[in-house]
């Protein structure tokens, strides 16, 4: 899991259950891996930490958009992969969640805007881990702003509601769902 203080402390914390077999007692281990954070004096903190299912990246998100990445392969050496903006001009992030199996990361701005993001691996990846976490698809351009996400757990379908009240579906791998009846899209 992540854990980020108020006073900007971050860090992954492994948790590890073992029992007993014989009595059924259970033990809870916890290891702790400080993650650097890097910000200016007075900057504020990030509005969202993010860890993959895999536990082999995190990210935090904060509403200008900036995005960082950390390569956490190795928790006691983790750094800072990659940084980026997420949300590039004059919109602030609004939302934000993982579809299923937590490697794509759909953003939502204030200006209407929906990307999804996703880590593409290439051999000349401006990374050290070779990986580039990448806006992949544009689900929406413009409109409302996005206040709500929420993907399916069994399926690649991710549903929005903005501002003005407006609920959408879309397949994340495809174009968007037809329009259902009392959404507007």
């Amino acid at each position: 899991m992540l854990a980020l203080g108020a006073r900007g402390a971050f860090a992954l914390i492994e948790l590890e259950r073992r029992e007993n077999m014989l009595t059924g007692e259970v033990e809870l281990e916890s290891r702790r891996h400080a993650l650097s954070l890097e910000r200016a004096p007075g900057d504020v903190l990030p509005a969202r930490v993010l860890l993959n299912e895999s536990a082999t990246s995190a990210i935090a998100l904060w509403t200008d958009g900036r995005l960082m990445r950390w390569d956490l392969r190795a928790p006691d050496a983790a750094r800072i992969a990659q940084t980026t903006d997420a949300a590039p001009g004059e919109a602030t992030v609004t939302t934000a969640a993982w579809m299923l199996g937590k490697t794509t990361l759909v953003v939502g701005t204030s200006r209407g805007a929906l990307h999804a993001w996703f880590p593409v691996q290439r051999d000349n990846a401006s990374t050290g881990d070779g990986i580039e976490f990448v806006r992949a698809h544009e689900l929406a351009r413009s409109g409302p702003a996005w206040v709500a996400l929420a993907s399916s757990a069994r399926s690649r379908v991710l549903a929005g509601a903005d501002a003005d009240g407006a609920i959408r579906l879309w397949n994340v791998t495809n174009d968007p769902m037809p329009d259902h009846p009392g959404s507007r899209g």
